[in-house]
């Protein structure tokens, strides 16, 4: 049986790979990206893995604690390349980058991070609009899990929270 996509080459694999992630805010992890790159439905997990190992190992990529990164040397060569890319592939791969794009540079503006030490679990939040810091907070609290709550509902509504407190604290 004949594969649906497009894409089957080694070569255009890659180049389905750099023109995806010159389209990302911020680093990708593996399964994110493989999931963007499978919208053309000639391209499988391995070729997918060697492509992508391939990619790194030229300095196309970097890969940094499991998550992906164009390079300059990448997003140039990938511009001069991605012409070649069908049309069709490229509409459906834009499309496919747009929502995780969305979600990966909210993720660079709320930021979360705990510390566990001898005096306790100390977590850091902070909230920027791209420009600037808005807030940054620091807080001791009782254990991991409350610190990983805190963070969970920080990520969630970092927006709302950080509009709730200048409210508490600008009352008269």
């Amino acid at each position: 049986m004949d594969e649906l996509g497009l894409i089957r080459e080694q070569l255009d694999i890659k180049i389905l790979i750099l023109y995806v992630l010159a389209r990302l805010p911020a680093p990708i992890d593996r399964d994110a990206l493989s999931q963007i790159v499978f919208c053309d439905g000639g391209v499988d997990y391995f070729s997918f893995s060697a492509c992508l190992a391939d990619l790194v190992s030229t300095g196309h990529i970097a890969e940094d604690g499991g998550r992906y990164v164009i390079t300059d040397r990448g997003r140039e060569d990938g511009t001069v390349m991605e012409s070649s890319l069908p049309a069709s592939v490229q509409a459906r791969a834009a499309e496919a980058v747009k929502p995780v794009a969305v979600s990966l540079e909210r993720d660079t503006l709320v930021q979360t991070g705990h510390t566990v030490n001898d005096d306790g679990c100390h977590l850091e939040l902070s909230l920027s609009d791209g420009e600037a810091e808005l807030l940054r907070l620091s807080a001791l609290v009782v254990d991991e899990r409350q610190a990983r709550q805190i963070e969970k509902n920080f990520r969630a509504r970092g927006e709302t929270l950080y509009m709730e407190i200048i409210e508490l604290i600008s009352r008269e």
